[in-house]
């Protein structure tokens, strides 16, 4: 396939070494088996995202490799947050990496995929590289000395951090466990929350658990308010599906909810088609923030293997604070609120009383999905 190309072709690179995690069971001629015999392993899925240089510094969130989350598509962008760490949890985060690195679910892709490719084909690869780098001089004009000194000086003016964690899920894990140690931490922060919660999450599946505890804090006096893709931005119709199964029990709960619009504000001079929200964090009281890989849905707490850290910054929380704020004004969301026969969708565009979509179509789809029993796969 094109993606095992493409992983060959960087592979040949002297600089670059690719590895693939828990590829077996989707590659050969025995692959439809194994979806069927293996589907366990198969969802074992690595869904963590960094970017380590040198073990001193980081960048890590919810941004994945690919046109459109660096804003380059013009068919659908993602709106992301991340940040670029440095200091003594760079090291950590780097010791992680390794673990996986060395995980017996890593494969080297030479092993794996046992492709040799051609001269010939090896220069179209480099020639349409060079293609794409003259459609984006932006790009190229990054890569130089004068920005590097100012992100250096970005980096020492940076909001302070008073305690800093990694949490990163064991990739080796074994048959039957699942990878909650992300999950594990998380439920420990809000419990002790004593203020507030502000969940920023794409895609939002939440289990029982979950539920009880939004309850639990909700009672206990805790302000908790989340923001998630409407039908209208999602980018994909059977999460959202199974999201819109529980909004009306999310709401009970005593969460405030907000769906994020599929022409919002911020990005009003996008070139794209379509727009997504796809941040991922979450701020207990005034002080502490998770950010990461992780969604709160069933297959990142409970099957994907994920990554984040718990960073101690008032400063910093302040700043994603205002984040949310923008992120949750009616210019970029609708408030959902309960009616007597349903819900209601609140925003500086108006009200109504159907969930927003961009077709009727959209949202038949995503009505006739809402019985499909896969909330546990999402």
């Amino acid at each position: 396939c094109i993606r095992d190309r493409t992983y060959a072709a960087l592979d040949t690179h002297p600089s670059l070494e690719v590895r693939v995690y828990n590829a077996i069971g989707t590659r050969g001629t025995g692959r439809m088996a194994n979806f069927v015999y293996h589907k366990g392993s198969l969802n074992h899925r690595m869904h963590n995202k960094i970017f380590l240089a040198d073990s001193a510094v980081a960048v890590l969130g919810g941004r994945n490799i690919g046109d459109d989350y660096f804003g380059r598509s013009k068919k659908r962008n993602f709106v992301d947050t991340d940040l670029l760490l440095s200091g003594p949890i760079v090291p950590e985060l780097s010791a992680g990496f390794d673990v996986y690195w060395n995980s017996g679910w890593a494969v080297p892709s030479d092993a794996l995929l046992q492709l040799e490719l051609t001269n010939l084909e090896l220069r179209a690869v480099r020639e349409r590289i060079d293609e794409r780098l003259a459609e984006h001089p932006e790009l190229t004009s990054l890569v130089v000395t004068d920005r590097l000194k100012t992100l250096a000086a970005d980096l020492v003016a940076a909001h302070p951090l008073q305690d800093a964690q990694p949490v990163v899920d064991d990739p080796d894990v074994a048959w039957g466990k699942r990878p909650d140690e992300v999950a594990d931490t998380l439920t420990e922060l809000a419990e002790g929350a004593e203020r507030r919660i502000l969940i920023v999450s794409p895609y939002l599946v939440l289990t029982p658990p979950l539920l009880e505890l939004g309850r639990a804090m909700s009672q206990k006096g805790v302000d908790v308010r989340v923001i998630t893709n409407s039908l209208a931005s999602n980018d994909v119709v059977i999460a959202h599906a199974a999201y819109a199964r529980y909004r009306g029990t999310n709401l009970d709960t005593g969460t405030e909810l907000y769906e994020f619009r599929g022409d919002p504000e911020i990005t009003r001079d996008d070139v794209a088609e379509d727009v997504s929200l796809h941040s991922k964090y979450i701020l207990f009281d005034d002080d502490t923030v998770f950010l990461g890989s992780l969604n709160l849905d069933p297959r990142s707490l409970y099957l994907n293997t994920e990554l984040g850290v718990i960073l101690k910054s008032p400063s910093l929380v302040e700043a994603l604070t205002a984040e949310f704020e923008q992120l949750t004004n009616g210019e970029n969301a609708w408030r959902v609120v309960r009616r007597d026969d349903g819900f209601e969708w609140r925003s500086a565009a108006g009200e109504v009383q159907r969930q927003p979509a961009k077709s009727g179509w959209q949202r038949f789809r995503g009505w006739l999905l809402m019985f499909l029993p896969l909330s546990s796969q999402m």
